[in-house]
């Protein structure tokens, strides 16, 4: 007989129907209870959050008191901020190789929240790898306050926010290609020669995506 047992990767193993009926049912009530959507259960984060909760608690013994292991509002809150700028670190030396190249197109939007009447600010970012690989990232939703002319303003809320990802010189210096939809305010910002500096690479969204051939 071997000294040494090799351990296997037991598979994970299965409720019976009693327990998924308790837990079906929890998940009713609460859905109910809160007003929340159906497809939330199938939310790919609630997943992954359950089966980190899962695997956690199975290296104690006995049951864990439910507080020990939510966050409250004001921890999600804190770690948003400490993410965000984890993420945005991770994402700087990328963006900035793509713009030094060249390649790097920003596709900034403004929209209004009719429920609110609060205008919100989105800007994504393109770029196709060496190896035709095509990668888009979100950097920002943020609220927008128009001071002044909406141009300028539009002008100043980009810059401020691809400064957060040290691109404010590549924009300087036209290393990136802007394009937009034929919004007023996102137009004036970026063709306005009388706003300095203004990006002089800009692409204008003209085609409706019914005039597109099936492939693209």
């Amino acid at each position: 007989m071997d000294k040494f047992i090799k351990l296997k990767k037991l598979a994970p193993l299965k409720s019976n129907s009693k327990d998924r009926t308790v837990i079906q049912e929890e998940f009713t009530k609460w859905i109910c209870s809160s007003i929340r959507p159906f497809n939330l259960v199938s939310d790919p984060g609630l997943k992954t959050m359950l089966q980190t909760i899962i695997d956690i608690c199975k290296k104690y013994q006995g049951s864990i008191n439910i507080d020990d292991i939510l966050a409250t509002p004001t921890t999600i809150s804190n770690n948003v901020k400490k993410l965000a700028e984890y993420y945005r670190s991770l994402l700087r030396s990328i963006l900035i190789e793509q713009a030094e190249s060249g390649t790097l197109a920003v596709c900034p939007d403004l929209w209004t929240d009719n429920h609110k009447k609060i205008k919100y600010l989105g800007v994504t970012v393109y770029f196709v790898t060496n190896g035709y690989e095509l990668f888009t990232f979100d950097l920002c939703c943020t609220r927008f306050n128009e001071i002044g002319k909406a141009g300028e303003s539009a002008l100043k809320a980009i810059r401020e926010q691809l400064n957060l990802f040290g691109l404010l010189s590549y924009m300087d210096n036209n290393k990136i290609t802007f394009t937009s939809d034929r919004g007023a305010n996102i137009l004036k910002a970026l063709k306005d020669d009388t706003i300095a500096p203004s990006p002089s690479k800009h692409g204008e969204a003209n085609t409706a995506l019914s005039d597109l051939p099936p492939k693209p």
